[in-house]
């Protein structure tokens, strides 16, 4: 279950950047599991998101955050999976 200060948790996350365990810190960091896949329209904060490269982000809205890099549109997204 996510904790109930989770988006002020992603907004910082998502300023810091940085690290090879983006989708791990993120989980721990927010108090969420990795749910159910969805699709990527379906998306909402804090969800995870790939891209065709296999790139993984979060969605922070109508973009997602990948640990380098910039905001990426989330129009170009592949899959997405919630966090609960």
């Amino acid at each position: 279950m996510r904790r109930e200060d989770w988006p002020e948790r992603l907004a910082r996350y998502v300023r810091v950047r940085g690290g090879d365990e983006w989708v791990t810190g993120w989980l721990a960091e927010c108090g969420g599991e990795q749910g159910d896949h969805i699709d990527w329209r379906a998306a909402q904060r804090g969800d995870l998101v790939e891209f065709p490269d296999g790139l993984m982000a979060i969605c922070v809205g109508r973009y997602a955050a990948a640990a380098d890099g910039p905001l990426m549109p989330m129009g170009e997204a592949v899959r997405a999976w919630s966090v609960d």
